[in-house]
């Protein structure tokens, strides 16, 4: 069974590097793409300039309190889901990042495997729409609509009308793509009249 972290870009922040490594390992074995930093400052760098699907930060990491960064990243409009990790805060605390909009909290120690549930939650949560993980290498729009649509008359048995309901469109729009990407198994033949039937239009 796939991974929802499969292909997700993630960010571990916290000031111990045995836990770092640890979480970076376990999240690589799910597929993720794994960065790690020990400073909150730094990792508000990175997620300013980066597309980051999850970031587990340590409560209170070195010279910038991990709450603030949360409150910091919600207030500019980021929408990277947040797991905060701590060995000793309050409920308070714990009730402040979740209002803050944090996705959930880990107490430490916690188990690996607790780890990736919550960050596939977390994950899923944020951004519940996100099917498709681009390939590094990006794709061709083309490539993709003509892929999409060759599925959806598949799935409709060469009905237009239909394809294009399933897919949101007109149906001109479908016949017209189906030209333009030489779908030909799509494309319908008119029969030629028979003789019979020419004469009787004379």
């Amino acid at each position: 069974m796939s991974s929802s972290l499969r292909g997700r870009r993630i960010l571990v922040v916290d000031d111990e590097p045995a836990i770092r490594e640890a979480l970076r390992a376990r999240l690589e074995e799910e597929g993720a793409e794994v960065e790690t930093g020990r400073e909150a400052g730094g990792a508000r760098a990175r997620i300013a300039q980066g597309d980051y699907d999850l970031l587990l930060l340590e409560q209170r990491p070195p010279h910038a309190p991990g709450l603030e960064l949360l409150e910091q990243l919600r207030q500019a409009g980021s929408t990277c889901a947040v797991v905060m990790m701590s060995a000793g805060s309050s409920a308070a605390d714990t009730v402040r990042a979740m209002r803050s909009g944090a996705a959930d909290c880990l107490l430490k120690p916690f188990a690996l495997e607790e780890m990736v549930l919550v960050a596939e939650r977390a994950v899923q949560a944020a951004r519940p729409g996100r099917l498709l993980a681009l390939p590094q290498g990006g794709l061709v729009l083309d490539d993709l609509i003509k892929d999409l649509l060759d599925q959806a008359l598949e799935q409709c048995a060469g009905n237009k009308s239909r394809a294009a309901q399933l897919l949101g469109i007109h149906r001109d729009q479908v016949r017209y793509w189906v030209k333009k990407h030489g779908l030909t198994r799509w494309i319908r033949t008119r029969a030629k009249p028979s003789s019979r039937e020419e004469r009787g239009r004379e």
